[in-house]
């Protein structure tokens, strides 16, 4: 059977706008790099016997120097970093998962979905890029410094009309090659339901994403989409039945009921 594409955007950086909690590159590095498990005393969901299996594909091998690396970069293209707003987005992270029973090579697909970022982000703006397989879900963070013509851009490439085009985009280049399909679409009574059950699994099982500096981004992506999350936590998803489309001619002689200004008309 398919697996539903996974793949979602967020930023890291200090603003609050939407509810988002403030971040840094060094805390979302951590977190990437299970820096600070033993500092925040939490491994719910994380199996720490496996986490030998985890992989670091891009970046330096340390959350502290892949920190440094952003300011390095930011340096020598110019950025005045006491300049920007305090708010500014700091980096972009992007996550690729994959259902727990996915029969593909998974270091392959994730292998390639950094080359994909790389293509579109460009493989200098690469901070980090972490595969993990310590929970039950194997997936993929990748940091990017949203250095554009030496401009931090970062609101440019979180916007949600890029978003849409990188997504239709990687689902072609990547993840239809392993037979990956977009998630069913959902109207919207259905996608709320089941948006609150993804958000309701996620709370009672204490997955640690609800920790992670990108919650809220990650949040936000199950309200908009929870098809795919859903997949994923083994939430059933029901799609309601779409309506079949009419012809014209069925519109046409459809009968048309009669409003009070009709029949005050005389019609």
């Amino acid at each position: 059977m398919a697996s539903s594409l996974f793949f979602s955007v967020g930023s890291i950086g200090l603003s609050k706008r939407g509810k988002r909690s403030p971040s840094t590159i060094l805390m979302a590095a951590r977190h990437n790099r299970r820096a600070g498990q033993n500092e925040r005393g939490s491994r719910a969901n994380i199996n720490p016997e496996l986490s030998h299996l985890n992989q670091r594909l891009r970046g330096p091998s340390t959350a502290a120097e892949v920190a440094a690396l952003a300011h390095t970069l930011m340096a020598a293209a110019g950025v005045a970093v006491d300049k920007l707003r305090k708010d500014y987005t700091q980096a972009v992270e992007l996550l690729f998962s994959l259902p727990p029973d996915a029969a593909i090579n998974t270091q392959e697909y994730f292998e390639r979905c950094v080359v994909w970022v790389e293509r579109h982000f460009g493989a200098g703006n690469i901070l980090s890029a972490d595969v993990h397989r310590d929970e039950a879900a194997p997936h993929c963070h990748v940091l990017v410094l949203p250095l554009v013509d030496g401009q931090m851009r970062g609101a440019n490439l979180l916007a949600l009309s890029h978003v849409a085009r990188l997504r239709d985009d990687f689902y072609k280049e990547v993840a239809k090659h392993y037979g990956m399909r977009k998630a069913a679409r959902l109207d919207g009574v259905s996608r709320g339901a089941l948006a609150v059950a993804v958000l309701d699994r996620l709370k009672s099982s204490g997955d640690p994403v609800m920790r992670s500096p990108v919650w809220n981004e990650v949040r936000a992506a199950v309200e908009r989409d929870p098809a795919p999350f859903a997949q994923a936590l083994g939430v059933d998803v029901v799609a309601k039945p779409s309506k079949k489309l009419r012809t014209m001619t069925e519109v046409v002689k459809k009968k048309k009921k009669k409003t009070a200004e009709d029949r005050n008309l005389g019609f």
